[in-house]
């Protein structure tokens, strides 16, 4: 894998960089020592950081950053989602998720220590992390904004929302064109907490469809006439099985697995 694509000065979205990060943030759900031999055959030196059950860890060379948070396992999504607490608190600016904002401040000193000794103005920091992962990349990133801590870019794999309008409006005018956040066809995780609550998302959408076709900016019909489209195709629905579904569409190995087919037909569309 060509992590190079990392040293680009540009900050607009490309899919070899989210390849590279989604890597990344599937590599976080390994094992500690799976975690530094893997980063060192890309080239990274890797040091892993783990506080109860908020983990990840920071790699870094000559040329590149990255800070990525460990997810939830997909047997725990239910779990997860019930048990969220879902309570606004403030943040850096505007009001953040209670419960990823304790999980971040567990972590949040060590990982601050490492990442400002580690970053000039040549070497780029790059954030990134899946479901719960996703969270804690955001609520990091708008807490190195506020720090003016510049992040080259910020991509997230199925997060679920953390912060109200305040927040969105001020991370994305601080991260414009740099935010980049991906929901695979039914993955409910994105769509929690609810915007009845007050939250919002964030970022610039990247919707993976049923035939894993990458959409930029896909609002809400994109999606609702995507999914009802692959349901009016079965002959019979199995109420079980989507429920499965959700789960399958959640696992980091497909957003990945849908992102190398957008890599490898958009090759074949430029041949």
């Amino acid at each position: 894998m060509d992590f190079d694509v990392l040293h680009d000065p540009k900050t607009k979205f490309s899919i070899s960089k989210a390849i590279c990060l989604a890597k990344v943030a599937h590599l976080a759900y390994k094992p500690n020592d799976e975690v530094v031999s893997t980063a060192e055959e890309w080239g990274f030196e890797a040091t892993p950081f783990e506080k109860g059950e908020t983990q990840g860890f920071i790699a870094s060379n000559d040329s590149a950053i990255i800070l990525t948070f460990r997810g939830t396992e997909s047997n725990k999504i239910e779990d997860w989602i019930t048990d969220l607490k879902a309570s606004f608190v403030e943040g850096p600016v505007g009001k953040v998720h209670q419960g990823f904002n304790e999980a971040l401040e567990s972590v949040w000193e060590e990982i601050y220590s490492q990442i400002s000794e580690l970053v000039d103005d040549e070497i780029p920091l790059w954030i990134t992390g899946h479901s719960l992962g996703g969270a804690l990349a955001t609520l990091a990133t708008s807490r190195f904004i506020h720090e003016e801590i510049p992040v080259q870019g910020l991509y997230t794999f199925g997060q679920p929302r953390c912060g109200n309008k305040a927040f969105v409006k001020t991370l994305n005018r601080g991260q414009k064109n740099k935010y980049f956040r991906f929901v695979n066809q039914k993955d409910i995780v994105p769509r929690v907490p609810g915007k009845s609550l007050e939250y919002e998302s964030a970022g610039i959408c990247y919707y993976l469809d049923m035939q894993q076709k990458l959409h930029r900016k896909a609002g809400f019909w994109t999606e609702f006439l995507d999914i009802l489209s692959g349901l009016a195709s079965k002959k019979e629905i199995n109420f079980t099985e989507e429920i499965k579904h959700l789960a399958l569409d959640h696992k980091m190995q497909n957003y990945l697995a849908g992102l190398e087919k957008n890599k490898i037909e958009k090759k074949k569309k430029n041949s």
